[in-house]
């Protein structure tokens, strides 16, 4: 018996019956997996099944996450039914040369296959500086593609039609979303002319809104109103200081939003907190039988094999059956070291925080990039048919020397740290600034540097 799908949204797979006697039975053994769970494009089936002697009608039942059938048919047996599915296929191609010569036109440039923001002398990483049109005072917009400090000098922003000269510093804010944002500025008094330097942490999109961009834009406006407020951080009068620590809790999180599911459970745990339906892609397993995908997390450099790590792992749970104590079992294993088992009921938005032996981890040398494999295998025995999980982000928080990549280090202290300070080495200058982020404010840390023979 052969069939097809137009589309399909939480389908788990299909049973196969005959009605025999006046009652319905299953002809097939096991159920037949879907091929896509949720999909908008004709998916294609095949199954061969021993019909009972003097049975001329079929139905196909196709199974939901939880459990329910919707039967189709009946159907004659050697009889052809429906339409083949028609795609209306898109040029794509075209669209995308289109889109590409829009975003060459405003200034954008094509870097490792995506398009970010052409690179200025105004920071320390890319920015794109674009005055907005319409308004007295200086409005100006700053457009970043990667994470990281930047620096925005006066003259490259006088460059760009944003002419602040003899503005008040204290009156610059910059906003994000609506919102201030932390920043620094060199100098008190006026804005000078190729003096004052500004300086901020910037973000590159994260989560849903990775979706839709790969630039945040921050404007920088005069308005005292909505500037964040700062002041430096002072040594805390209750805090038992001890030496200075090499090593850092470093992170890598990997988000890529490759397929859309129309059924995301959404929230935390179930909570519906948020909104997020786009996931890399998604594990089914059937029948009794596991089935386990691996991913990438690339690694920087030498790593603390002595030092636990922290996986977290965020999966989209699909299938629910009301009637079970658990739907869901996942095993986590990095690189093929211990795996844990984890457990879960009901359809969500599953989030999973495990520890793992820094001996399981995987590092390079210097700042040679080593990839990590995660697997994540699902298990079917905890559900009646089978269970669907999307794989929709994961992240490795491991310890590692404190040494700069690409002149750059930043990292979260740890929570009831001692820490006097860090001593961090492999900088290229002795120009380093260092600041901290806490409660959305920005401060600037007192440095000291010390030339190790070509690096500081």
């Amino acid at each position: 018996m052969d069939w097809s799908t137009s589309t399909e949204t939480i389908n788990m797979g299909f049973n196969i019956y005959a009605y025999v006697d006046g009652e319905r039975v299953i002809l097939n053994d096991l159920i037949i997996p879907s091929k896509a769970p949720n999909s908008t494009v004709p998916q294609y089936y095949e199954e061969r099944v021993q019909v009972p002697e003097g049975v001329t009608q079929l139905t196909i039942a196709s199974v939901d996450m939880k459990g329910y059938e919707e039967h189709h048919g009946p159907f004659e047996v050697g009889e052809s039914y429906g339409e083949e599915p028609v795609i209306n296929k898109r040029d794509w191609k075209k669209i995308k040369e289109k889109y590409n010569q829009k975003m060459f036109e405003q200034g954008f440039e094509m870097k490792a296959g995506k398009m970010r923001a052409a690179a200025k002398e105004s920071g320390l990483v890319s920015s794109f500086i674009a005055r907005v049109s319409g308004s007295d005072k200086p409005v100006c917009n700053i457009s970043v593609g990667s994470e990281g400090m930047y620096m925005l000098k006066e003259r490259d922003l006088r460059n760009a039609g944003c002419d602040f000269r003899g503005e008040n510093v204290d009156d610059l804010a910059l906003i994000y979303k609506g919102e201030p944002h932390s920043r620094r500025i060199s100098n008190k008094g006026k804005v000078k002319k190729n003096k004052t330097i500004i300086y901020f942490y910037a973000e590159t999109p994260k989560g849903k809104d990775f979706i839709y961009t790969t630039e945040n834009v921050y404007q920088l406006i005069v308005d005292p109103d909505l500037v964040s407020k700062h002041e430096d951080i002072k040594k805390p009068k209750n805090r038992e200081l001890g030496g200075f620590d090499t090593s850092y809790m470093h992170t890598v999180n990997i988000e890529k939003n490759l397929s859309y599911d129309i059924t995301n459970p959404w929230g935390k745990n179930g909570e519906y907190d948020e909104i997020d339906p786009w996931y890399e892609n998604y594990i089914f397993a059937s029948n009794g039988n596991s089935k386990a995908k691996t991913y990438n997390i690339p690694v920087i450099g030498d790593v603390d094999t002595g030092s636990d790590a922290k996986l977290k792992v965020r999966l989209h749970a699909g299938a629910e059956f009301p009637a079970l104590e658990y739907d869901h079992h996942v095993e986590l294993k990095l690189n093929g070291g211990t795996g844990t088992t984890h457990m879960a009921k009901g359809k969500l938005n599953w989030y999973i925080e495990t520890d793992v032996p820094g001996s399981d981890l995987a590092g390079g040398v210097g700042t040679e990039e080593v990839n990590n494999q995660l697997e994540i295998r699902v298990f079917s025995d905890a559900s009646v048919w089978g269970d669907f999980i999307g794989t929709d982000s994961y992240s490795l928080m491991y310890m590692r020397p404190a040494v700069a990549i690409n002149d750059l280090t930043t990292f979260m202290e740890p929570e009831g740290s001692t820490a006097a300070g860090y001593g961090i080495s492999g900088y290229s200058t002795n120009k380093v600034q260092v600041y901290a982020e806490k409660d959305g404010q920005l401060y600037k840390l007192k440095t000291k540097k010390k030339n190790n023979g070509g690096s500081y």
